[in-house]
């Protein structure tokens, strides 16, 4: 297949609209600069309302920039959106920049006066660098989840020696099915293009190998075994990091991509919530929680603390309650290890929220006229054969697993033959399964699909070069983009909304004898949410709320506090009650300030009678 021909039949997956759209889909990304060049853009057109920020720069000098939409001046509370950390995930790429375009666009209408006290800020593109691959800026198509980090990975001396080749010379890097008696993998008997794993235990024998396109550059035995996917920056932050795992880094915040977003958050102590689209979720699938705060209490928590499980649950019911909210049924991964989520959290005090757009099908389609077959615009795909999850990032080109959109085998424990046989299904581990097939078919004119074509391999003889298209399973479709684009703009402003607003309330002086005052002031937390995660105030990874006293000319403290440490001041009326005795004159007025790192300073007075 020509080049040209490749590569514009690789992008129509990304570009071919389903059956029915209620919106109209952002552009697709094509090129990595293109994320700067709309957010400057959108700076440039809304100076007083937006603002461009420089996060930092990849492994290969790309830069990494965020759009700060709200005040322009100060620090004001907000929400922080990040996508593409996984550089295979171009669809949440469109689906942020298209958020960040409706945002200034005034969708929803009242948008601008929402965001008059605080701020929404998008990072679409954290990994530029795993995005240029799947792109082709380097030449060639591939998937790529990390930075291109070189790598030892067969310890043998030299880096990416061995990596995967295009073969066939048509611009894209796709699987080797290579026809083995010892293979793993045969024919699913649905779709002959499709592959499952063999049955041994039945007497069933493999057929082929499956391998990433590519010879044995380095003549050691095995083929592509030394590529070039590097270091994945979800990976790679501390809480819950893999040693000894290439994907995760030498180091936690190794890389200059994790390393910069960790800066760019703790630069900004006033972004209360993360919000993470890609291939985790905390909203559709609550995480689990630790009754409370061990007592000895020394290292990272596995799992939220109960109280900050509560407060996500109240925001899951309010993304249910938002249109679309109640039928977005798509589950993900929750705080991965090593992810910038689970660093969010357990060391950035931050609540953790993350959204999965959509998934591929994960069970062939039902007969015509049997009811449950719905298609996959993101509403309500097929209902997963399973809870399964490989985790994202582990497929190896010789030994296929599916990332963590990839389609789920039958249900843990079912070893039925009518499951297995009767019903032919799409196999969990399958790098070509025959669900994606059928609603590549069906949905896409068969668009992202390359046909298995014979090729001579130098090494290993006849096979045949093709399957899906890099980022089929990964990369959101554009119609399911412009159907979730208000679902994201419309949850992140709810969050915002739902933010701690602190207020003084039942000021009022008692006059004693010999000119002495008894001060009383309450602060009160009329928002939702708290003024810090329980976490935060656990660990004191941000400064807790302090009121201060500030007394006129003349005046003395005799009693109480100069600065008093708030508590956590849950949502919903939390309060906490401070007293003071002072030295002062008839008609002096004290002044009161409540502030922390997180929240905007608030002040009250009380005059003296």
């Amino acid at each position: 297949m020509p080049l040209a021909r490749s590569l514009a039949a690789a992008l129509v997956v990304l570009a071919v609209p389903v059956r029915s759209q209620q919106a109209e889909a952002p552009a697709p990304l094509q090129h990595v600069a293109e994320v700067g060049e709309r957010l400057r853009a959108l700076a440039a057109a809304h100076p007083e309302r937006a603002r461009l920020e420089q996060v930092g720069r990849s492994l290969s000098g790309r830069e990494i920039v965020a759009l700060r939409i709200g005040p322009t001046e100060g620090e004001p509370p907000g929400v922080l959106l990040v996508s593409g950390l996984d550089g295979r995930r171009l669809g949440d790429v469109d689906a942020l920049l298209g958020v960040a375009e409706a945002l200034l666009a005034d969708a929803p209408p009242g948008a601008p006066d929402r965001l008059a006290q605080g701020s929404i800020t998008v990072l679409p593109l954290a990994n530029p660098d795993g995005a240029a691959a799947l792109l082709g800026e380097d030449g060639v198509r591939r998937e790529r989840a990390g930075n291109g980090r070189a790598d030892d990975a067969d310890r043998d001396g030299r880096t990416d020696e061995d990596g995967p080749d295009d073969l066939d010379g048509d611009g894209l890097i796709t699987w080797m099915r290579v026809p083995d008696p010892e293979g793993e993998w045969v024919a699913d008997t649905h779709d002959s293009r499709a592959l499952r794993k063999a049955r041994p235990e039945r007497g069933e024998r493999g057929t082929f190998r499956m391998l990433a396109e590519g010879h044995d550059d380095d003549a050691d035995g095995a083929d592509s075994e030394d590529g070039s996917d590097g270091v994945q920056p979800d990976r790679n932050f501390m809480q819950g990091w893999k040693e000894h795992d290439a994907a995760s880094g030498a180091l936690p915040l190794s890389e200059p991509e994790s390393r910069a977003l960790c800066e760019f958050v703790q630069a900004r102590p006033t972004l209360f919530a993360v919000l993470v689209v890609g291939a985790q979720d905390t909203l559709a699938d609550l995480p689990k929680g630790e009754a409370k705060v061990p007592d000895d209490w020394e290292g990272p928590l596995p799992s939220l603390i109960d109280d900050d499980l509560a407060v996500l649950k109240e925001l899951q019911r309010r993304f249910r309650a938002l249109p679309g909210g109640k039928d977005h049924k798509v589950k993900g991964d929750g705080l991965t290890g090593g992810s910038f989520l689970a660093w969010a959290y357990h060391q950035g005090g931050r609540l953790p929220l993350a959204l999965r757009l959509w998934e591929p099908p994960t069970e062939l389609p039902k007969p015509e006229g049997e009811k449950g077959d719905k298609g996959e615009n993101g509403d309500k795909a097929e209902k997963p054969a399973g809870d399964e999850k490989a985790a994202e990032g582990d497929e190896k080109p010789d030994e296929p697993a599916p990332d963590a959109g990839a389609p789920r085998g039958k249900k843990k424990g079912d070893t039925s033959d009518e499951a297995d046989e009767d019903k032919p299904g799409s196999d969990a581990s399958s790098p070509v399964p025959a669900a994606v097939l059928a609603w590549l078919d069906k949905d896409r004119a068969g668009a992202g699909f390359h046909a298995w074509a014979p090729f001579h391999h130098p090494q290993l003889g006849d096979v045949e070069i093709g399957g899906l298209l890099p980022g089929t399973l990964q990369v959101v479709p554009p119609s399911v983009v412009a159907e979730k684009v208000p679902l994201v703009v419309a949850l992140a402003l709810e969050v915002l909304d739902a933010r701690a607003h602190l207020t003084f309330e039942d000021l009022r002086a008692e006059r004693g004898a010999d000119g002495l005052y008894t001060l009383h002031a309450t602060l009160v937390n009329t928002g939702t949410l708290p003024a810090l995660t329980a976490l935060a105030r656990s660990a004191r990874t941000t400064r807790p709320v302090s009121v201060r006293l500030q007394l006129p000319d003349g005046a003395a403290r005799l009693a109480g506090p100069v600065a008093a440490r708030a508590g956590r001041l849950d949502g919903g009326g939390g309060r906490e009650e401070f007293r003071w005795v002072v030295a002062a004159s008839t008609g002096q007025v004290v002044h009161l300030q409540a502030d922390s790192d997180a929240l905007p300073a608030v002040t009250a007075e009380i005059s003296l009678p």
